[in-house]
């Protein structure tokens, strides 16, 4: 039993096991699901059960009306993702700007004898 799942016991050590590799359970695919788990992929037949399933409960004529709402909800997200990204790259460029401007300033050198005198 131990061995099938990568545990080992020393002699030199004290008798609880030690792991050597991590278990079955706990590897990572080669290539990662979008899905979740419990969700491998949608097909054909699962997508028609599960508009079946919706019409059953909010029945033909609200089908529409829902749709429509799910759609400017996206739009919105969609706008405020966009007016977001913009207020960030806005003032990244900003503070390029400002570092621009202080790098010319310090290597701008006041000419001699511009500096007031001491009376």
């Amino acid at each position: 039993m131990q061995q099938a799942i990568g545990l080992e016991t020393s002699p030199t050590v004290p008798p609880f096991p030690v792991l050597s590799v991590a278990p079955p359970a706990l590897t990572l695919p080669a290539v990662m699901s979008p899905f979740p788990a419990f969700l491998p992929s949608l097909g054909g037949p699962e997508m028609f059960l599960i508009f079946a399933v919706v019409l059953l409960l909010f029945g033909a004529k609200k089908l529409p009306q829902l749709a429509r709402g799910m759609g400017k909800s996206v739009g919105e997200f969609r706008r405020a993702k966009e007016e977001f990204e913009d207020e960030i790259r806005r003032g990244s460029e900003d503070l390029d700007r400002e570092d621009e401007e202080r790098k010319k300033e310090s290597l701008v050198q006041k000419a001699p004898g511009t500096e007031p005198r001491d009376s």
